[in-house]
């Protein structure tokens, strides 16, 4: 189930997706051989409704997993479970035109070009304070679908995330967030897609920040807790990310990323996008065909887990 975007709005290097290969420690040949091995694992998953997994779709799990076997293989069995459990985060509007209010509140995007240490830039600008909940939710689900997107046309994994926070009451975007979610979408974006999250940059002054703070520690990992930094203006971030790539407005040479938001809008609803989600939403799992060995009890405390399923 290849993928081939409309238009190309992601700059790919080969020398980055070589780079980030070598740091995974696989060598020449290599990832040929580990596709062949978890495609004949694939087809051994009963519980899979659906085994068409893209080839592009395969080598960003890889590199997720840093070249491990079991890993892709958790990754997998996640990225079809999850959709099973968790199915409301992959239900995606049809129409662009349903998200305009929230986007005029909010824009997300990942950059066209790598960061200095070659890692995508996931920019979150918030300009005005989210008017309900509901459009939290609906922000995640858009965040879901541009990384479902990078995993069929990209070749790099790492990601920096960048929150804006500048224009905001801080305090009353924790009190709109419902932790709970939050961890739901950690789980997919880093659980079941692999994304390795070099670091989350927080640019604020409000005092509030702790609150956000602490929030984002309920859900990420003493790992990515580590890799959580506040700023107060973008100027800070110049020598972590690299000026160049960041949107003008930042003050950095990218251009502006309104521009950038309207590239990713018009790909993510593409009709031939919009067709590759339909075929992706068919990817979930039976879970009375699950071996019964290999149910992962992790999943038991997920909301419409299968805690109490019977599996034969």
């Amino acid at each position: 189930m290849d993928f081939k975007p409309k238009k190309s709005i992601l700059h790919l290097s080969n020398e980055c997706s070589e780079l980030g290969i070598q740091n995974i420690n696989l060598g020449k040949g290599d990832m040929e051989k580990i596709l062949e091995i978890i495609r004949e694992w694939i087809e051994k998953q009963p519980h899979f409704r659906s085994k068409n997994f893209s080839t592009n779709y395969l080598k960003m799990s890889i590199l997720g997993a840093k070249g491990s076997i079991e890993r892709v293989k958790t990754l997998l069995d996640k990225s079809c479970t999850l959709r099973t459990l968790l199915p409301h985060y992959f239900q995606f509007s049809d129409r662009k035109s349903d998200l305009k209010e929230l986007f005029e509140i909010v824009t997300p995007v990942i950059l066209p070009n790598y960061s200095k240490d070659n890692a995508r830039i996931f920019i979150m600008k918030f300009w005005s304070d989210i008017k309900k909940s509901s459009q939290i939710t609906e922000l995640h689900k858009n965040s879901i679908r541009m990384i479902e997107y990078i995993m069929q046309v990209d070749n790099i994994s790492a990601m920096h995330m960048c929150v804006d926070l500048l224009n905001i009451n801080v305090f009353d975007l924790v009190s709109k967030q419902n932790p709970f979610e939050l961890k739901d979408v950690a789980t997919i974006t880093m659980g079941a897609y692999g994304t390795r999250v070099k670091g989350v940059h927080c640019i604020t002054t409000s005092k509030y920040v702790d609150a956000f703070v602490a929030l984002l520690k309920q859900v990420l990992s003493p790992k990515l807790i580590s890799r959580i930094h506040v700023y107060r203006t973008w100027s800070e971030l110049y020598d972590v990310l690299g000026k160049d790539v960041i949107p003008i407005e930042f003050g950095g040479n990218e251009k502006s990323i309104r521009e950038i938001h309207d590239d990713w809008q018009n790909e993510l609803y593409s009709e031939e996008f919009k067709k590759h989600l339909e075929e992706r939403s068919k990817m979930c799992t039976d879970e009375s065909l699950r071996p019964k060995d290999r149910f992962n009890d992790e999943y038991a405390g997920m909301p419409g887990s299968f805690r109490a399923l019977s599996v034969d």
